[in-house]
């Protein structure tokens, strides 16, 4: 008979363990400040909706359940995915998502015995900052500056404004969307670059330095309001994000994208040289 895990909550001291169980298959370390935010994000119970699976006193697997408006989304890490997916499963509401990068053939293969089927892909593209980029050409009436104080407001709802037409987006709360970007250690203004038309935020990209690995920026969020795309603005912004990393002694750029973006986000990305370098596969629990 095969043994079975012990489940229970994850204890503040282990983020470290965690952090490296889920840096595996991951195409760059998870930190342990991602892993410590997770926790103290709002809405949080790390008690109801994270557990690790144990085995004669090792963490061999972490879940996390976070359950939104109108659907789920269950991460899941380790060779002990089963049995965590039968934990959080009963959790779930709505429409239920999980998933898993390409290569870790453990937690799909859970997954597809579990009930979910294939239904999406997310890039991670990546570009080396050494070499000469093009300068950024910026549409007429366009003002480019830094963000600054007071700023957090109109970029939240830019931000909330510009992803409508992504795959299942959801608006996410300020409080939350703050505590994940706006609030992080080692926050950058010169970093968050938003481009203004008059009065009204145009287009937004978002950048942070990994918090480990001072050589990779992260372009963390891109986007162009409907009134000003298709004029050049996101490109402008893709290559102003660079020159700003490239400042900070970032040696590669990093983002993640939807494979099948609905504004071909992707292709945007392609044509200014990134590249893919690791795929995320995503499954919806089949009814």
């Amino acid at each position: 008979m095969l043994a079975v895990p012990d489940l229970r909550p994850p204890r503040p001291e282990e983020s470290a363990r965690i952090a490296t169980l889920l840096s595996v298959h991951a195409p760059e370390p998870v930190t342990e400040e991602r892993i410590r935010r997770a926790w103290d994000a709002p809405g949080v119970d790390m008690e109801r909706d994270s557990r690790v699976a144990v085995e004669h006193g090792e963490i061999v697997g972490f879940a996390a359940v976070a359950v939104e408006d109108v659907h789920t989304w269950i991460e899941v890490n380790g060779k002990e995915a089963p049995a965590l997916l039968d934990w959080a499963k009963p959790l779930a509401r709505g429409r239920v998502y999980s998933g898993g990068w390409q290569q870790d053939d453990e937690v799909r293969a859970a997954l597809l015995d579990h009930g979910f089927s294939l239904v999406r892909h997310s890039y991670r593209m990546a570009i080396d900052l050494d070499e000469e980029r093009p300068q950024p050409r910026w549409p007429d009436g366009i003002a480019v500056r830094s963000f600054r104080e007071g700023d957090g407001h109109a970029v939240y709802e830019a931000h909330m404004e510009t992803f409508e037409d992504s795959w299942e987006h959801t608006r996410q709360p300020y409080e939350e969307w703050s505590h994940w970007l706006l609030e992080r250690p080692g926050f950058d203004p010169e970093l968050w670059v938003l481009a203004a038309a008059g009065d009204d935020l145009a287009g937004i990209a978002l950048c942070r330095v990994h918090d480990d690995d001072p050589n990779t920026g992260w372009v963390a969020i891109l986007g162009v309001r409907r009134p000003w795309r298709r004029q050049g603005l996101g490109r402008a912004l893709l290559y102003e994000s660079f020159r700003r990393l490239a400042e900070r002694g970032c040696s590669r750029a990093v983002l993640g994208v939807d494979a099948s973006s609905l504004t071909g986000a992707n292709r945007l990305y392609e044509n200014a040289g990134m590249q893919v370098v690791a795929t995320f596969d995503i499954y919806e629990l089949t009814p």
